[in-house]
């Protein structure tokens, strides 16, 4: 009984030592964080300098967690926002080393002067007395989405050459001239009706004023013509002659 309590003893101890802080990606967010997890994740760069110093902390806390009967479930993880742009910007993350707390998709910033109380942060859930991001600027919302997607699209336009983002924009650009000529909006669609509308309108008006034209000349004619002699008059002309 006692050499399975040394073994189950030293088997938790070595879990201890091999326990790492997890490496949380742009590619592998979505399914480490899920909608009722708990997870502390830290912001950091290689270059940074407080980065560094703070890891070995950091990675205390992971070992604190991880050993702890109420907080073993807490994930830990850490974004490096020079490989996971999109992360960083999803995250709006301004200074480093920033340490965030996820709970139910709601994110709150850890101050930089409590970041040495993670485990009591954890432990007592004093985390609940920090203002949640929530709304339009939640990294979890439709826009920090797309901000993420943003991200992305930096990072795979910096690991292009210069001749291809100059080709890319060629293509965009041609794009943006061509695909309103081939493809017009409803509103230069109900122009392109308006005038055409107008255009027959005109047509119209013009037939109908050529119309009174002729009516108007065939009129003038008509009272200028001379009035023909009746044949009473033109029989008495007749008869005076004769008599003459």
């Amino acid at each position: 009984m006692l050499l399975l309590r040394i073994l189950a003893l030293l088997g938790f101890v070595a879990t201890l030592s091999f326990a790492q802080v997890t490496e949380v990606t742009d590619d592998n967010v979505g399914s480490l964080i899920g909608n009722s997890d708990e997870w502390l994740l830290e912001f950091y760069a290689d270059w940074c300098g407080y980065c560094r110093k703070f890891a070995p902390t950091y990675e205390a806390v992971q070992r604190v967690l991880a050993s702890s009967p109420t907080s073993h479930n807490v994930g830990v993880g850490k974004v490096n926002v020079e490989t996971s742009p999109g992360l960083a910007a999803r995250f709006f993350v301004q200074r480093l080393p920033t340490i965030m707390h996820i709970k139910n998709h709601e994110v709150r910033v850890i101050p930089a002067d409590r970041m040495n109380d993670l485990v009591s942060i954890i432990e007592n859930q004093s985390w609940t007395e920090l203002q949640a991001v929530n709304g339009m600027t939640s990294p979890f919302s439709v826009i920090g989405t797309m901000v993420a997607c943003t991200g992305k699209m930096v990072k795979w336009a910096s690991s292009m050459s210069n001749v291809t983002i100059c080709l890319l924009m060629v293509a965009l650009l041609g794009m943006v001239v061509i695909f309103p000529v081939y493809f017009p909006t409803t509103a230069d669609l109900e122009k392109q009706e308006e005038e055409a509308r107008l255009l027959e309108q005109e047509k119209v008006q013009q037939i109908e004023d050529k119309k009174k034209d002729d009516k108007n000349t065939l009129d003038d004619g008509k009272s200028t013509a001379p009035k023909p002699e009746s044949s009473e008059s033109t029989t008495k002309q007749r008869r005076s002659k004769h008599i003459d």
